[in-house]
């Protein structure tokens, strides 16, 4: 394992090198915005020689479409420079994380009389630690990729408010400009915008995917190195002001400290059974999702079937929470797009089902993946007008809960990856036709997503009738 202080310090070449990609990337803002204005005549010496040259001259599109053209060579050979190095830093990185966590575990084994784990000798180490590497690696392309999507929607932004102030005489061309500029620095181009409206930089993005891509593949050799010494308890670790509200693991304070028990290294655990096995409980998985009766039970599978029916015909949005027994424990009404659930309410999911309708039709959004994944139900199911449903469940005894944190360091189903997906097939679309269409996208994206990786998480991603 790592220690909580591991990454001090051990990140600040990648930040430096993202950092200085930030910066260059405003200054090409800054200095296209500027060329544009002046190519237009904003440069007038009166309030009433503005007026009248807003009156005859204007910014039409293909002029902003001409400069953005520009923009977007300049940030893209900055964007190439990056990925040039990045990769190495990465790999680095990675590496010296995986030396230090198998130094740390291999003091513990020796002290259990234990011979240390061996990189070298470990063909799963070495997998867990590339396939993490290339994850990363991947997910930096995509993140400095959206910088030039949302750097043209910047730059756009920031030459009309500029040129409007000068049309309406307002201000002169070096004010509008001037106040152009520090609107640009303070806001920043943005990788991240969440529904709360948080934005996060190009920098910050960074960090979060190296730190949660890093901490994963520790704790995975963690994990791997246990089962190659056969170990079956685990001891947590323990501080002072622990949390202690709550039940089950969300008091701290209560299992701090504490020897456990974590799985059969050797007999009985799924990951060692032989591949038959697993096929045949996998298909019993797979048949259950699909409401199989000889799997799931009767009062179950009546009580879904029920209840998401007469959800259908609604144009918004209700939760039902439901036992593995089929019994209802709670009803949540929302609205169109959203079902919200009180905190106190949280720990109720524990355990269980929950089931809600989507009434534009399309499967979970990766917020949905990220709440179910925290709150510990054993299945996430979401109807459809269609007569239809998709369906999120645990098929394994060693869930990996960190699938929204992975999806969202990726940025699968976002708003931007559908903006780039959408620019690149060369798509032109305005308004609500536009926005239909991003939706789409970013519902494909999850589904595709969510097909090729919730096994490896511990889950299986279904769809069906009622």
């Amino acid at each position: 394992m790592l220690h909580p202080d591991y990454f001090i310090n051990k990140l600040d070449d990648l930040t430096v090198l993202y950092s200085d990609l930030h910066t260059a990337v405003l200054k090409s803002i800054a200095r296209h915005v500027a060329d544009a204005m002046k190519a237009q005549g904003a440069i007038m010496p009166s309030t009433r020689r503005q007026i009248e040259a807003a009156q005859s001259i204007g910014l039409t599109q293909k002029d902003i479409e001409k400069h953005v053209a520009g923009l977007r060579v300049d940030i893209m050979s900055e964007i190439d420079a990056v990925l040039t190095y990045s990769p190495a830093l990465v790999r680095q990185l990675f590496e010296d994380a995986g030396v230090e966590t198998l130094r740390y575990d291999n003091e513990i084994y020796k002290e259990a009389g234990l011979p240390p784990v061996i990189y070298q000798q470990s063909p799963a180490m070495h997998r867990i630690l590339e396939s993490r590497i290339g994850r990363s690696t991947s997910s930096l392309r995509r993140l400095t990729g959206t910088i030039a999507i949302n750097s043209e929607d910047l730059f756009e932004r920031t030459l009309n408010t500029a040129y409007g102030k000068v049309a309406n005489g307002t201000h002169s061309y070096t004010e509008a400009l001037a106040e152009g500029m520090d609107d640009l620095l303070r806001e920043g181009v943005s990788v991240f915008s969440y529904a709360s409206g948080r934005n996060i930089s190009i920098e910050a993005a960074v960090l979060m995917n190296i730190r949660t891509g890093v901490s994963q593949a520790a704790a995975e050799l963690t994990k791997q190195g246990m089962i190659e010494q056969g170990c079956t308890h685990v001891e947590t670790s323990a501080h002072m002001g622990a949390r202690n509200t709550g039940e089950g693991h969300r008091n701290h304070e209560a299992w701090q400290g504490k020897v456990f028990y974590w799985k059969e290294i050797n007999g009985g655990y799924r990951e060692n059974r032989d591949e038959k096995s697993l096929q045949n409980e996998m298909q019993n998985d797979i048949l259950y999702m699909q409401g199989d009766e000889s799997v799931r039970t009767s009062k179950l599978s009546h009580t879904l079937h029920d209840i998401e029916s007469k959800k259908q015909g609604l144009d918004y949005e209700i939760g039902t929470l439901i036992s593995p027994e089929g019994d209802v424990l709670k009803e949540y009404a929302g609205d169109k797009h959203v079902v919200r659930i009180p905190e106190e309410d949280e720990e109720l999911f524990n355990g269980n089902v929950f089931t809600h309708n989507h009434p534009s039709g399309r499967t979970f959004t990766r917020e949905d993946v990220s709440e179910f994944a925290k709150s510990g139900l054993i299945e996430l199911r979401a109807s459809t007008p269609q007569g239809t449903f998709f369906s999120l469940k645990e098929i394994s005894t060693e869930v990996n809960r960190s699938i929204g944190n992975v999806m969202e360091a990726e940025g699968v189903g976002s708003y931007l990856q559908a903006a780039q997906i959408l620019q690149g097939q060369n798509i032109h679309l305005t308004g609500n036709e536009y926005q239909r269409k991003l939706f789409d996208v970013m519902a494909e994206e999850v589904e595709k997503w969510l097909a090729e990786n919730a096994q490896s998480f511990g889950y299986v991603y279904t769809k069906g009738a009622l």
